[in-house]
């Protein structure tokens, strides 16, 4: 498990969330995730670049939804 902070810094990008609600970042945009599944989409006009920063740092203590403590996940 990680906290994660994500930041643009040229370009235009989606952030796809498991829930289905989609947030849309330009230059300067950052988000902040702990234990989500997502998705990235490039959506930069006429086929541009899209440049982005992540910093992942773990999550020292493990931590519980509905009395079940959460693990990492992957899904393809």
């Amino acid at each position: 498990m990680t906290l994660d902070v994500a930041i643009v810094i040229e370009g235009v990008i989606e952030l796809h969330l498991e829930g289905g609600e989609v947030r849309t970042l330009g230059a300067g945009d950052s988000v902040t995730q702990r234990g989500t599944m997502h998705q990235w989409k490039n959506v930069t006009a006429d086929d541009g670049w899209a440049k982005m920063a992540a910093f992942v740092t773990p999550i020292v203590q493990p931590f519980e939804d509905a009395g079940k403590t959460l693990e990492t996940e992957f899904r393809m």
